[in-house]
């Protein structure tokens, strides 16, 4: 049980709702740094189409009672973790970057670690998330190459 526990409480500090107010705080700490933008609007981006599905799909949690039974699949916090993690290390400078990208590996697996352990999710609800949340540093990225082409 102390494992669920403290799955739990590192849970709270990777939460969308911690993530959101922290990714544009980044992204206006790096705002002279190429693509620093892509934090903020692939987090954004992440949480919407993460809050947008899991109505739709209705998957129970592993864990028999809590409130929002009914709201596991994709993990919100995969897919927030995922994405921050990625565009952040994205937003190193080169030679930083490889080492960066390593971490921020390391941290989307603990973060998915903490969801299973904590019973909040199933592998696959996690899986998806880093999906989700990678496939929207991919948007973020080329939004943002976009709006810098049409800037000149």
């Amino acid at each position: 049980m102390r494992g669920e526990a403290v799955a739990e409480t590192l849970g709270h500090a990777v939460s969308p709702r911690v993530l959101l107010p922290l990714a544009l705080l980044t992204s206006a700490i790096y705002r002279r740094r190429p693509g620093a933008a892509r934090v903020a609007i692939a987090t954004a981006l992440a949480i919407a189409v993460t809050k947008a599905s899991k109505p739709l799909v209705q998957r129970s949690r592993p864990r028999w009672f809590g409130s929002e039974r009914r709201r596991s699949f994709p993990s919100g916090h995969s897919s927030a973790s995922a994405e921050y993690f990625l565009a952040t290390a994205l937003t190193a400078r080169p030679e930083h970057r490889t080492p960066a990208l390593v971490v921020a590996l390391a941290g989307v697996a603990g973060v998915d670690a903490t969801r299973v352990v904590a019973r909040e999710h199933w592998i696959s609800d996690v899986l998806a998330g880093d999906v989700v949340g990678t496939v929207a540093v991919a948007v973020a990225e080329a939004l943002v190459g976009n709006l810098a082409r049409m800037r000149g």
